[in-house]
């Protein structure tokens, strides 16, 4: 075997036996087979795609740097925009798990999000501020400027990223329903003109876009409660004939007190587990009877987001 194999297949295995997730886990995650992964660790493949390296990376949590080391071992040069295809691509192979998946990386938990939307079936999101899929470019930037520095890939994937989930947003509007929850109290402290004017431009941007949304969808509803969810969630209801099964993903608590930076630590959670989704369905269920009635119209929604917006 050459020494390179024999580098890549160590590392492989180390990857796998000293995380925590089991080999099948892993191949839900990126994509690839039980084989192949297995295939990997026995150093059997001369030349492996480089799109599968980047997907192994990603299910393994990997920075971009360390995605670069994984690269190079497999004698590949570093991350380019050229692979930026191959993110989107991973997306839409990555698959729901019967177990509560970590995402670390704040790119891995989007593509999470994009794949949640490319899934067939009703949409479902509860957070405290419109989706995501919805923010203006620059302001998916403006929120990572703190870690633009870290690869010089970032920002360019990060964008990419931002449009992709907006274009699988279009898509999935046209036949299939998207509703969100957020609390009126959240929703009025996220423009609030008590903070930070760049930010609340951002923010403002965001709403205005939110409106042209549900004026322009009708399978796009908006809904006020009363009070927010203690998680916020990504939850995709499948067809019965779905063989992928219904997604959730799982954000972070809702914030409380100042506005702090993401450390990168955690972005989030991802599941398939049928267990832990029938529990968010249920608070689903509840934030329905929280919906405010007087904003249940969507016409009486629009007049009260634009006047929320003048305050």
């Amino acid at each position: 075997m050459h020494p390179r194999q024999t580098a890549s297949a160590a590392y492989v295995r180390q990857l796998v036996e000293t995380g925590p997730l089991p080999r099948n886990q892993i191949a839900t995650l990126s994509g690839l087979t039980n084989t192949y992964i297995r295939d990997l660790e026995r150093g059997a493949i001369a030349n492996v795609e480089r799109g599968k390296i980047i997907a192994l990376g990603l299910a393994f949590n990997r920075t971009l740097l360390q995605i670069d080391e994984m690269l190079k071992l497999f004698d590949r040069a570093p991350l380019t925009s050229e692979d930026i295809p191959r993110f989107l691509a991973i997306a839409g192979r990555c698959k729901s798990s019967s177990v509560l998946l970590p995402v670390r990386n704040t790119f891995s938990f989007d593509l999470h999000t994009i794949a949640a939307l490319m899934t067939p079936g009703q949409h479902s999101v509860a957070t405290y501020k419109p989706m995501a899929a919805l923010q203006p470019a620059g302001y998916w930037l403006h929120q990572h400027r703190q870690r633009l520095d870290e690869h010089p890939l970032y920002s360019d994937l990060v964008a990419a990223l931002s449009r992709e989930m907006r274009a699988q947003l279009d898509q999935h509007l046209g036949t299939w329903p998207v509703t969100q929850f957020v609390s009126q109290a959240a929703l009025a402290a996220y423009v609030s003109a008590d903070q930070d004017p760049v930010e609340r431009r951002w923010h403002l941007a965001h709403l205005r876009r939110m409106i042209g949304y549900l004026e322009r969808y009708e399978t796009l509803n908006f809904y006020l409660t009363e009070e927010s969810s203690r998680f916020l969630f990504t939850l995709k209801t499948t067809p019965s004939d779905h063989k992928g099964g219904d997604r959730l993903v799982i954000y972070y608590l809702p914030p409380s007190g100042p506005k702090r930076p993401n450390v990168g630590l955690l972005a989030g959670f991802t599941t398939g587990n049928p267990v832990v989704i029938a529990t968010f369905k249920e608070e689903l269920e509840v934030l329905k009877t929280l919906v405010i009635d007087t904003y249940r119209d969507k016409a009486d929604l629009i007049r009260y987001l634009e006047a929320l917006m003048d305050a």
